[in-house]
């Protein structure tokens, strides 16, 4: 009875507060309407940060996860060539890097490594006929793409018997195929790094990077 009555009570009230406030809201109508843009705006900008966030956050994950979570890069940076240096010192300098028996050296001291993957990168331009374009030239090991996990569009790898005789083969990627042969497959034909001519077995799909592979 309490209850009844005292709800009896407040339905005239709400319907005072409601109509005062509608009346209010019209009097002051550009005011409300600029109230209403703020919080849309400021909820729609809240939402795009956090989809933005969201999205590189996405990006950085997958670029750790195709280089793999478990994977330890290590890069040798050359030593400052000091001019008033001895001719033993500069000979250092240009002796620098990591090395084949670095590479047995890592794998007999650390237990828990599985593969190991060597490898050097250098800047170069490529060139087909006429067509040319400046790329990281990597030069590494058939197991290449198990660790890095890239994919091939078209062709193939190079394998151990040809980098066993250190065949001139070479793998491009999409952006590198694109642009030296816009009209037709690279793959059989010829690429020209500095003055050595490799032969093109294969075509990354990674459109991310101007690379060329060889062995």
């Amino acid at each position: 009875m309490f209850n009844k009555y005292h709800l009896e009570q407040q339905i005239p009230r709400l319907k005072r507060a409601i109509v005062t406030g509608m009346k209010s809201l019209w009097n002051h109508r550009l005011r409300s309407l600029l109230t209403v843009l703020g919080i849309v705006f400021g909820v729609c900008s809240v939402i795009a940060m956090l989809a933005i966030g969201e999205g590189a956050s996405f990006e950085a994950q997958e670029q750790i996860r195709q280089l793999g979570s478990n994977n330890i890069i290590l890069r040798s940076v050359k030593p400052v060539d000091d001019q008033g240096s001895s001719s033993q010192q500069r000979s250092f300098v240009i002796d620098y890097g990591l090395t084949y028996a670095d590479m047995r050296r890592f794998r007999d001291t650390i237990p828990d490594v599985r593969i190991i993957v060597p490898g050097r990168i250098i800047r170069k331009d490529i060139w087909h006929i006429s067509r040319r374009m400046s790329a990281d030239v990597t030069g590494t090991v058939p197991w290449y793409p198990e660790m890095t996990g890239s994919v091939l569009r078209e062709g193939r790898f190079f394998n151990n018997d040809e980098m066993r005789r250190a065949m001139n083969v070479a793998i491009i990627d999409t952006r590198m195929a694109d642009e030296l042969f816009p009209l037709y497959s690279p793959v059989g034909r010829t690429v020209r790094v500095d003055r050595e001519y490799y032969r093109v077995i294969g075509v990354m799909d990674n459109s991310t990077r101007d690379s060329a592979v060889r062995q």
